[in-house]
């Protein structure tokens, strides 16, 4: 507070300097840009961590890294990039009026349209191993209404957008991204990427500016301890007026705009026109809530200022890096002599009596204090190696103290296997050439390995329609064996057609740690195949018995259904075979419904059951014949399904008769008396009729004797 450094960025090596967005992470690290890369160092500005920028996400060489990069209290890093994208123009916008310096302007022959290449932002969240954990694109969302309505002091349309700083509430799942040309500020929802609220850029027929009542030109936009969003305004829509700091209160639903509950104007310190300032406004700032909720405000062009400020507008703290030189009109740099106190001090002593006088020297080395300690380490699992870390000064040596009673004497000491009494927060000071330096502290959580997922076991029949395994749980993993073998995240579709049982198993992972495997079994049940068999031509008034035809099967039921008027002579309607009799002559229907495992799964078949009707057969013979006489007997009525006929002309002689069996036949009798023909007709399915009769008598001739 009194002015003093404490620490300096060193040499960092060929990558040059002033960095970007330099500021500590949660992890006691530094973080900063430079050169369109992101750095991670200690305060020996060793690198730590870098950005791939292999433009996996802007699809091109380079992801354009600028203006805010930090480091997540997971660990993870976000970064804003850049991504190129050919922007369609609309047709009533001609080329010429386009501010574009140095922008390419292309036409598709084939459709006429014209296309701006631009570079708009994209959020990119990084692992520590560089990967792509998460990435967010304004292409996805952006839209040409957005786009036409600035323009230039000559009239020219201004497509740029400049996203200029983000701010990750990481308890609120919430993304907040700052538009600076457009004055606006959408929060996103994580992970989804979906707008939940678009806050300022207003649009004024007439109007040069893109504007809001609020904020304009704006940067650095964060969340305060109370939920609200607060952001340094550069206020670049009026060269009159101060940039401010402004704290707004968030809107309870979608749509809504903020509603500004506290702000302070920069006006310090010579920051008026009257000090040959042309435009009051700034290109560009910073502003931090402190833990005792003071704000920390970075001033750029044209002030270079530095102070804090209360919540009750006063003044705690002014650093500037430059003075103002009211006569050169510039900001000029401002010195500070420094001195090392290390060296040979001498003292004299003088007696004022007598004049004598002595003096000594001694020799003081005031040795460096190491730089405090960045800890290193992971969140691990339970039950796995805890391996901590620590860098300094070479040469120092290290102590360390944590939960548990732990303490270790090595400068990357592990605990194995980690225990969740392990979590908690680990301080470690190093010590050089007997100098203890400052303590650096970080806290880590062991986390459990979280249970076996559960789920329904499931019983199918064959050939139904399953569904993808399910299971409760995070991040699941399914298995085809209980251990050993990779895991797939898409849930397993069972098979239709086996029958038997088969048995997934599935893990959830939870904070990296995955759990032990939960068995998921699906069972396929047999499907009854079968045939009903038994005798299903019938003649009237006969009956017939049906069977089940087919595998045995396991816990079986029967249910037999038969047509009205059918009577059931042997068993019953849920019996594997039944017994029938019908009433009436046509076809019947009989139908069988099969299941097994009492009623899971069902098979149902139907037979027919045909009905024939007795034949009728008729003749005719005269009543009355003479003895010896040569009589025709024919067939006066034959239903077409008589095959058969059986015939008893009671002791007649035949003279002739057709090759059918019905007839006709030429009968001739040698005796007298009563006669009778007897005719059994019988069907080609052996159903036969009641013999028919007819009688008649033979005479015999009179006595002609004279």
């Amino acid at each position: 507070m009194n002015g003093r450094p404490v620490w300096y960025l060193p040499d960092i090596g060929n990558i040059g300097l002033p960095p970007r967005d330099l500021k500590i992470s949660p992890q006691g690290t530094i973080t900063f840009l430079l050169d369109k890369r992101a750095y991670e160092i200690n305060y020996n500005a060793d690198i730590l961590w870098k950005t791939p920028n292999d433009g996996k996400v802007s699809g091109v060489p380079g992801e354009g890294y600028h203006h805010e990069f930090t480091r997540l209290s997971n660990g993870n890093y976000t970064v804003l990039g850049k991504k190129p994208v050919q922007w369609e123009l609309p047709s009533s916008i001609d080329s010429s009026v386009l501010h574009a310096p140095g922008v390419i302007i292309t036409r598709d022959s084939s459709t006429g349209k014209y296309y701006q290449k631009m570079e708009l932002g994209t959020v990119i969240e990084y692992d520590h191993a560089g990967d792509v954990v998460w990435s967010w694109s304004l292409s996805d969302l952006l839209k040409g209404s957005d786009l036409y309505h600035r323009r230039t002091a000559e009239g020219l349309f201004d497509l740029d957008v400049h996203e200029n700083s983000f701010y990750f509430d990481e308890n609120e799942k919430v993304l907040y991204v700052s538009l600076r040309d457009v004055s606006r500020i959408l929060k996103i929802k994580y992970p989804e990427g979906t707008v939940l609220n678009a806050f300022g850029g207003k649009y004024e027929q007439g109007v040069r500016e893109v504007h809001n009542d609020l904020f304009c030109y704006q940067h650095s936009c964060k969340v305060s301890h109370e939920g609200h969003l607060y952001l340094y305004n550069n206020n670049g829509c009026n060269s009159n007026e101060h940039p401010k700091i402004i704290m707004m209160e968030q809107p309870s639903a979608s749509g809504q705009e903020l509603k500004k509950v506290w702000e302070y104007e920069c006006n310090v310190e010579g920051m008026d026109k009257k000090g040959g300032i042309d435009s009051l406004f700034t290109s560009g700032g910073n502003v931090l809530e402190l833990p005792d909720h003071s704000m920390f405000v970075s001033m750029c062009v044209t002030y270079s200022n530095l102070f804090m400020i209360g919540r009750d507008k006063r003044i705690i703290w002014n650093a500037r890096s430059e003075k103002w030189d009211p006569g050169k009109k510039k900001w000029v740099i401002a010195t500070n002599a420094q001195t090392n106190a290390s060296g040979v001090y001498s003292v004299t002593v003088t007696n004022t009596t007598t004049g004598c006088i002595s003096s000594n020297t001694l020799t003081v080395t005031i040795k460096p204090t190491p730089v405090i300690p960045v800890i290193t380490g992971n969140d691990p699992c339970q039950g796995s190696t805890f391996n901590l870390g620590a860098t300094s000064d070479p040469g120092s040596t290290y102590s360390w103290n944590g939960p548990s009673c732990f303490s270790s004497a090595l400068q990357n000491p592990s605990i194995a296997p980690a225990t969740i009494a392990n979590t908690g927060t680990y301080t470690v000071i190093a010590t050089l050439n007997g100098c203890p330096s400052l303590p650096d502290t970080a806290s880590f959580i062991i986390y459990p390995i979280p249970p076996a997922p559960t789920g329904p076991d499931t019983v199918y029949c064959q050939q139904a329609a399953t569904v993808p395994l399910s299971a409760s749980g995070n991040n699941l993993l399914w298995y085809t064996s209980a251990t050993g073998g990779t895991g797939s995240p898409y849930a397993p579709i069972p098979p239709d057609s086996t029958v038997g049982t088969t048995t997934w198993y599935v893990s959830q992972t939870i904070n990296g740690c995955e759990s032990p495997r939960g068995p998921i079994s699906v069972t396929t049940l047999y499907v009854p195949q079968f045939n009903i068999t038994g005798n299903t031509t019938l003649c009237e008034g006969s009956g017939t018995t049906l069977h089940y035809s087919g595998p045995a099967l396991t816990a079986a039921d029967y249910l037999w259904s038969i047509p009205n008027g059918a009577t059931i002579t042997g068993g019953n309607l849920t019996s594997d075979s039944i017994a029938l009799l019908f009433d009436s002559v046509h076809t019947q229907y009989v139908t069988l419904t099969a299941s097994d495992y009492n009623g899971k799964c069902t098979t149902t078949e139907t037979i027919p059951v045909i009905i024939v009707m007795p034949p009728l057969s008729q003749f005719y013979i005269k009543p009355n014949i003479c003895l010896g006489d040569t009589v025709v007997v024919a067939m006066t009525h034959i239903t077409p399904s008589s095959t058969i006929f059986a015939w008893d002309f009671d002791r007649a002689d035949t003279i002739a008769y057709n090759s059918n069996s019905g007839g006709p036949y030429s009968l001739s009798w040698h005796d007298t008396g009563i006669h009778v023909i007897k005719l059994t007709t019988t069907t080609d399915i052996g159903c036969t009729t009641p013999p028919v009769f007819d009688t008649f008598m033979v005479h015999g001739y009179p006595d002609a004797r004279i």
